[in-house]
């Protein structure tokens, strides 16, 4: 929320942006995202998918 919010300001600051991206990039590893999109992958080169977890991917514009 706090990047789109920068993003739509009039005077947006390239180093801000830059800096918060870095910060998630960075706490990414910590997060359930992390776990839950490791989980996917490992299902997915296992051929192990179910119907409805290849249809979020395709939603979210993952091609496999």
């Amino acid at each position: 929320m706090l990047r789109m919010h920068l993003e739509e300001q009039l005077f947006k600051s390239p180093l801000a942006i830059e800096t918060l991206d870095l910060a998630m990039e960075v706490l990414f590893p910590f997060t359930e995202f992390h776990d839950t999109s490791f989980d996917l992958f490992i299902r997915f080169t296992e051929g192990k998918l179910t119907k409805e977890e290849g249809q979020m991917l395709n939603a979210l514009g993952i091609r496999f």
